[in-house]
């Protein structure tokens, strides 16, 4: 785990934020802050509420049968669900609910296919 890593789970802990930043100020660590924010926006907020994470805006769009689809084999429902754009996807969507992912990005096809191609 990281450092900004570990700054995120302290802020999302409930912990000072002025506390928090007047040690990282303290220690040189305020370059640290844009890794943090963005580690913070990825995590969801509430972990009974629904995140599907996209590379791209237009992928809402692109992917909307397939989300509800994976709404369902979840058994929860897409009202209330949060949006999260993470370009490391590269493509393809992850909804994530409670305890449940459902994992379609291009990302993880193509990590797969790496994975089976060294193997052999």
């Amino acid at each position: 785990m990281s450092l900004a890593s570990h700054y995120a789970t302290i802020l999302s802990g409930g912990s000072s934020i002025q506390k928090t930043l007047a040690y990282m100020k303290r220690y040189g660590h305020l370059s640290l802050l844009p890794q943090i924010v963005k580690i913070l926006e990825r995590t969801p907020v509430d972990s009974d509420a629904s995140v599907v994470t996209f590379a791209k805006e237009s992928d809402a769009k692109k992917f909307a049968p397939a989300i509800a689809e994976a709404f369902k084999a979840i058994g929860t429902d897409a009202k209330g669900s949060r949006t999260v754009i993470d370009p490391r996807l590269v493509g393809g969507y992850r909804v994530h609910s409670a305890s449940k992912i459902v994992d379609r990005s291009f990302r993880t096809a193509l990590v797969t296919i790496y994975h089976n191609a060294v193997r052999f």
